[in-house]
């Protein structure tokens, strides 16, 4: 029963691990080499080093929108303002049939004033403003989450790694020493058949877990990467 199981499960680890192939080959545009993709993980042997400095992407955006939006706000101002224009004008008249006492120069200045009868631009500037603001705020949500992605990310992959070690280090060793106790006790007599298949039992189920907490910390690895993820502006 317990093979049964055991080979269904496989089955299924196979399946998913050729579909995580395939989306992996998409990523990276080798889709005909997807079936002979290996991925090999090489722990860190120290703790995660602190965050890189710059901000992630999305946070960049952020600032480029709010950026933009100020510089929104600044020509719908700029609009709203009366521009008075100054024009100063010369003509210079030549000597003809009419004109014959010489040539002559006449100056002129014109000045325009836009009235704003009926507007001023008040909902470009009431828009203009809005959009600032909310930029504002989209920012501030996205500098919080960022932060907050941080820490929770670097808690959760530190604790990950951890337990992933002391699977190695502590667990998997420990087990491997009760099942080979097990194997010289049935050897030589001195346990039965059921308290051997226990040992066996117990060890697959640490090396089971340690696989787990392999996968766990890889998960957690790959979040903290993302969420840390930094770009210089």
């Amino acid at each position: 029963l317990d093979a049964a199981r055991a080979a269904n499960d496989a089955l299924q680890a196979e399946t998913d691990r050729d579909r995580v192939r395939l989306e992996l080959a998409r990523q990276i545009g080798a889709e005909s080499s997807a079936r002979v993709l290996e991925v090999e993980v090489a722990w860190p042997t120290v703790e995660p080093t602190a965050r890189a400095t710059g901000v992630r992407p999305d946070v960049a955006a952020a600032r480029h929108r709010v950026l933009a939006a100020q510089a929104g706000r600044e020509l719908a101002r700029s609009i709203a303002t009366r521009d008075v224009t100054v024009g100063l004008q010369a003509d210079r008249w030549p000597v003809s049939e009419t004109n014959i006492q010489g040539t002559g120069v006449s100056y002129g200045l014109t000045v325009s004033v836009p009235l704003h009868v009926r507007h001023a631009n008040e909902g470009e500037t009431a828009r203009a403003a809005a959009d600032f603001t909310t930029a504002q705020a989209t920012l501030a949500r996205a500098e919080a989450q960022a932060e907050a992605d941080a820490r929770l990310s670097e808690s959760e992959s530190l604790a990950a790694s951890r337990r992933r070690a002391r699977f190695e280090t502590e667990v998997r060793p420990a087990a491997r020493d009760v099942g080979a106790a097990a194997e010289f006790a049935y050897a030589r007599g001195a346990t039965g058949v059921l308290d051997l298949l226990d040992a066996r039992r117990s060890l697959k189920a640490v090396e089971l877990d340690e696989v787990q907490a392999r996968a766990e910390a890889a998960k957690a690895w790959a979040r903290r990467e993302a969420a840390v993820e930094t770009i210089e502006e």
